[in-house]
């Protein structure tokens, strides 16, 4: 079951239960290590589009300690450029300061170590810290020299490598109170979504998956292929559960799974779902499954293929039509 929750490798996931407290068989992480894998979440989604894997995490190793993060190899960004997911992750995640106008990434976040294909990076000031292990072969060293290099010929200020948080930072952060404070009450709720990634490859029916914060509310966009069953009452029970899953609960929904639309409607359908916590902590999520013709002209699946999807989940959630299988047999 586990392993349905982190991707982990079966064997890997059933040692990982050995060792865990049978109440809880997926740790829950401190204050400040939520605030750190939260902040993580929501900025690998921020400017990417597809991966073989949703946010292109294909597994994760939560502990009591420090999570390790294993990167899908490459993303794919909207312009049709591919990237390695190590260098994706870099300029998504570390912060560095535009002098005047903010700081980028995620303010305090630090890199801690690099120890082969492992970055460690770390929370400012506090003992939080999430490894992120890219494909075989990554050199981080070299890709974080590369990074600097490139921000200091645009006359911009990588910020780390610094060793307190600096005048940059704080200003970011006293510039906008409420944001900041919105994002550290989701923490809770971004973290056990982050240590559950794979629930959104195992358990939904999306082929995409896109996640950002809206003032105090997380928000998720399931696109399901027009034909491939939205099914998000099993994906929210799962979600739910009170051993496996988050501390959630629906407050309320609008469903129009019942609804007929016209067949040649682009958007076929919506279902809104907002959970909250069961014990009314700050926060709210907000889960859209919605069911999208996936266009074969825009070569979605191709896409997908050329990123590294499994052929198993690809047929699951993007099953060839006709027109694509006439398409592919004329190549």
């Amino acid at each position: 079951m586990r392993n349905l929750y982190t991707g982990e490798p079966h064997q890997l996931a059933l040692e990982a239960l050995r060792h865990a407290d049978n109440r809880i068989p997926i740790p829950q992480a401190s204050t400040q290590q939520a605030y750190l894998e939260s902040q993580i979440l929501a900025h690998l989604n921020s400017g990417g589009w597809w991966w073989a894997h949703p946010l292109g995490i294909s597994a994760i190793r939560p502990s009591d300690r420090w999570p390790v993060v294993l990167l899908d190899s490459h993303t794919e960004l909207s312009g049709g450029a591919a990237h390695p997911m190590s260098d994706f992750a870099i300029v998504q995640l570390l912060p560095y300061a535009e002098p005047g106008i903010q700081v980028h990434a995620i303010p305090g976040v630090r890199v801690a170590a690099t120890r082969g294909a492992d970055l460690h990076l770390a929370m400012i000031g506090t003992d939080a810290r999430v490894i992120l292990r890219a494909t075989k072969g990554t050199n981080w060293r070299q890709e974080l020299s590369e990074r600097r290099e490139s921000l200091l010929d645009g006359k911009l200020h990588p910020l780390w490598e610094e060793p307190g948080l600096t005048h940059y930072e704080r200003e970011h952060e006293a510039e906008a109170p409420l944001t900041m404070r919105a994002e550290r009450n989701l923490a809770w709720l971004g973290s056990g979504l982050f240590r559950r990634i794979a629930l959104f490859h195992t358990s939904s029916s999306a082929y995409s998956t896109r996640s950002w914060i809206q003032s105090d509310e997380w928000r998720i966009e399931l696109d399901t292929a027009t034909g491939v069953s939205l099914d998000h009452n099993g994906f929210l029970a799962r979600l739910c559960d009170r051993s496996w899953g988050i501390p959630l609960k629906i407050e309320r929904h609008n469903c129009t799974c019942h609804l007929q639309f016209p067949p040649n409607r682009p958007l076929s359908r919506q279902c809104t779902y907002y959970l909250a916590h069961t014990h009314d902590d700050s926060g709210e999520l907000q889960i859209r499954f919605r069911s999208e013709r996936a266009f074969e002209d825009d070569g979605v699946r191709a896409t997908l293929e050329s990123v590294g999807a499994e052929q198993s989940w690809l047929n699951r959630v993007l099953p060839a039509t006709e027109a694509s299988e006439d398409a592919e047999a004329s190549r």
